[in-house]
This record gives C-alpha cells, structure tokens and sequence, in this order.
C-alpha cells in the first residue's frame, strides 16, 4: 500500500477544527462530514473552488475523483505522453491523474475506446477504485451476479460503505455527493495513514549531571445520472469492467485531489484543478 505523506504533519501539529469554516459555504457541510473536510483540508488533498465554496452537494465526475484518490494515496504521478484514450488530450489539466489510474490498474476506458472523464461517478465505481487502490478486494463469491458487488462486499467488510448505506440498500448507479465522497475517502485515508505514519519521538536534553545518553530519533515513515447516462449496464460498466471480464480484470489488478467546481470536459483545462475542488 502506498505511504502517505501528509498524515505526518496532520497528526504532529494537529488539526484545525476550523478549518470547514475556511468555506463559504461552510454551513451546508453536514456534521457527518466535518471532520473528513476538515483534515483532507489540512492535508492538502482537499481545497475548495475557485470562488471560495465547497459545494459539498454537488457531484464528482470521473476526472476530479481520479485526482482526489492519486493524491490521498500519493502515489507518483505519470508523466507519460502516450495518448491512452481520444478524449483525454496530454495537455488536459486531468490526463496525468486519468494515466496515472490507468497504469496501476485501477481504471480502464469503455469498451469503444474513450474514458469519458467529464462522466459523472457513481458508487459502483468508486467502490472499484477504492477497492484497488487500498488493495482492499476479496475473493469472488458464487452469489455474485453483477461486475462491482466483489468491490462492494470489500469496502462493507472493511466499514467503508457510503455514509448511510448499507450492502443490502447500497444502490451502485446512485451519482454521490461531494461530502459522501470526501467522507468515504477520509475514513480510507486516515485508517491507512493513522497505521502507517510513525510521528518523531521526544528526545530529552541531558542535564550536566548526567550523563548523555545517544539521541535517538524515530524518522517520520512516509506512507502514502442517478440513472446511468443511457443504460444501466453501461454506466455500470464506466470503468470498463463488466460482467463477463470481471475475474480477468480481479486477477490481472494491481492494487479530490483537486476537485473542480464546474464539471471538466476533456476540451476545457481547469488551472490544473478542473475548476472545482481537489
């Protein structure tokens, strides 16, 4: 699992509890997500929009997700200029998170070739993306009968469904909000990071009479539309998984960021951000 590298900052120094209120929309921040807000914030991997808002309702797109999740996980950038998809131009502000996704094996296109990144997400594919990303996917279960339901049951063993959801009622084409996904993201984050990140320890200033003992220092480890669009199954399949590859794709996987506040489209760069929020 990659290292996180802000964590340590955020657990030695502490957090700032008003760090939600940074927003001007701060009041429409549910209780439930405050505390995800807050310490994405100040870490760097949350940052709000242009205008100062956070717009905690509205909805995340392929791209912005993809920047969000590489920069939680820090994982290293690509910087590759082979074109993977037409709609994703290396000079978009969202191809290296897009090719990033893509060369660790946690996204792929549709099967006619183009990643769509200006799509709205849905559940199903978070719960992909997460699932990968956090090497958190199980074994196949013979009761299984859709693509996304492995990825399911892992993030529902691992307590990390959508805030208010549960396995039964998961609803996987539901398109979810900015601070379901901020929330679902932080718990992630944090466990791994919070496991992970070894915080420097006190090293006491010998006094005349006794004797010095070596200092020793413990390094700070570096861890790291409701509907689908036109069918179910296609939107479903966004990630380019389906049905009949899914236990290639589970064998051959490897295990915000800058949100945007107007939806990216592969034609239009958003100041390396996507215009909204990271």
């Amino acid at each position: 699992m990659k290292k996180i590298l802000s964590i340590g900052l955020v657990l030695a120094f502490g957090v700032s509890h008003h760090a939600a209120a940074q927003f001007s929309d701060s009041v429409n921040i549910p209780s439930w997500g405050k505390a995800a807000v807050t310490e994405l914030y100040e870490a760097q991997i949350v940052s709000g929009n242009d205008d100062g808002s956070l717009a905690p309702w509205r909805t995340i797109n392929r791209a912005e997700f993809l920047k969000i999740l590489t920069t939680a996980t820090n994982v290293d950038i690509s910087s590759s200029t082979t074109k993977s998809f037409p709609d994703v131009p290396n000079d978009a502000w969202f191809s290296p998170y897009v090719q990033t996704a893509v060369q660790l094996g946690w996204a792929e296109g549709y099967p006619d070739g183009y990643f769509r990144p200006g799509n709205t997400i849905n559940r199903a594919e978070i719960a992909k993306l997460l699932s990968e990303a956090w090497d958190l996917s199980l074994e196949l279960d013979a009761s299984d009968t859709q693509w996304f339901e492995i990825y399911v049951r892992a993030l529902e063993k691992h307590q990390h469904l959508p805030q208010n959801t549960t396995l039964n009622a998961f609803a996987p084409a539901t398109n979810p909000t900015r601070i379901e996904v901020f929330e679902q993201l932080h718990g992630l984050w944090f466990e791994t990071a919070t496991a992970e990140a070894v915080i420097p320890a006190v090293i006491e200033t010998p006094t005349p009479s006794t004797r010095p003992r070596p200092a020793t220092e413990t390094q700070t480890e570096t861890s790291e539309e409701t509907a689908p669009t036109k069918t179910e199954t296609e939107n479903l399949e966004i990630l380019g998984v389906n049905e009949e590859n899914n236990t290639e794709s589970q064998e051959s996987s490897e295990s915000e960021t800058v949100i945007e506040e107007t939806t990216p489209t592969p034609e239009t760069e958003n100041n390396g951000e996507g215009g909204t929020e990271e």
